[in-house]
């Protein structure tokens, strides 16, 4: 039996328990569990969970903006509607996780894997994820507006009507992704692989393709005005 404590990055602590086997997870838990008996929402604004093990978690409309989640092992918990405002989470597994309908603008995502991740109706706008893995992920009516995607991986990922206006893909991987009715306006693509892709119905108004990869791409209906295929 050991006092775990749930401290803020500046050292401050919001929760403390008593915890059979020294686990952050059932301590996060336990004091969700409290505010939901009080009436209150979890708050774990700036709180330092770097290196944790959150794997199969339900953490849904708890709020973490301003936490530290570096190297956090997130692998198929649930995070539906929480909010993630400005939240670190570099190097971390998101594998099979649900994030649908939660809140992440202007998170940090570098070398993330969000493989077989549900991300329906999340809120991306001005995050990075340069550098990382969505193959196979679920990103319908995401808005990805002015995000960093270069270098990231798609393959066989799914985007339908998801909102892609300002963003940089640069030297990205979408082989095989699904972009129908999309929003791409004024989006950078230098550099990018568009093999096998489904662009059908997607709006790439004033958007640069210079160098790119568009081999077996499906662009039935898709409006390319003002576009740079240099």
């Amino acid at each position: 039996m050991k006092k775990v404590v749930i401290k803020k990055i500046n050292g401050d602590i919001i929760f403390s328990y008593i915890s059979k086997n020294n686990s952050m997870c059932k301590t996060i838990l336990k004091y969700i569990e409290v505010c939901k008996k009080r009436g209150n929402i979890a708050n774990f604004r700036g709180v330092d969970f770097s290196y944790a093990d959150f794997s199969n978690a339900d953490f849904s409309y708890a709020y973490f903006s301003n936490a530290d989640f570096r190297e956090v092992d997130f692998s198929y918990a649930n995070f539906s509607n929480a909010n993630f405002i400005e939240v670190n989470f570099n190097h971390a597994d998101f594998r099979g996780v649900d994030f649908s309908y939660a809140n992440f603008s202007n998170a940090n995502f570098i070398e993330v894997n969000f493989n077989h991740a549900d991300f329906r109706g999340v809120d991306f706008s001005y995050v990075n994820f340069s550098n990382v893995d969505f193959s196979n992920a679920d990103f319908r009516e995401v808005d990805f507006s002015y995000v960093n995607f270069s270098n990231a991986y798609f393959s066989n990922a799914y985007f339908s009507n998801a909102n892609f206006s300002n963003v940089d893909f640069s030297n990205a991987d979408f082989r095989g992704v699904d972009f129908s009715y999309a929003n791409f306006s004024n989006a950078y693509f230098s550099n990018a692989n568009f093999s096998n892709v489904d662009f059908s119905n997607a709006d790439f108004r004033g958007v640069d393709f210079s160098y790119a990869n568009f081999s077996n791409a499906y662009f039935s209906n898709a409006n390319f005005s003002n576009v740079d295929f240099s």
